[in-house]
């Protein structure tokens, strides 16, 4: 899915607003409820997302910012056992909609490089 029309759905009380875009304490709380967060946090899996971001070299934050969300997206969607706990919780909770989720996950995902990549500036 294209990181435009992932970003274009509303996703209420789960993200501050301003720029950069920030997961609230409800938005963390429900990553943390679904799987997301302790997948990861797992070094081997987010090893394994880095390297996809790595592999797009990203120049800017922003450029961080859409490639973690599409990494995201393509982790929900593909057949692999990465994020096997968030995918069992769409399977079973089909009203919540896997581009918030992918947008969510993709946010706490570009902090978490941009924590590990400082040379990364603007």
């Amino acid at each position: 899915m294209h990181f435009a029309l992932i970003k274009m759905n509303k996703i209420d009380g789960k993200v501050e607003t301003f720029s950069p875009a920030l997961l609230t304490l409800e938005g963390e709380e429900y990553l943390s409820r679904i799987g997301v967060k302790s997948s990861l946090d797992d070094a081997a899996c987010r090893a394994d997302l880095f390297s996809r971001i790595e592999k797009q070299k990203p120049c800017s934050r922003y450029d961080v910012e859409v490639v973690a969300v599409n990494a995201m997206f393509d982790a929900l969607t593909n057949p692999s056992s990465l994020m096997h706990a968030a995918k069992v919780y769409l399977y079973n909770h089909p009203y919540d909609r896997i581009q918030e989720v992918a947008y969510l996950a993709g946010l706490y995902l570009r902090d978490r490089y941009l924590e590990a990549h400082q040379e990364i500036a603007e």
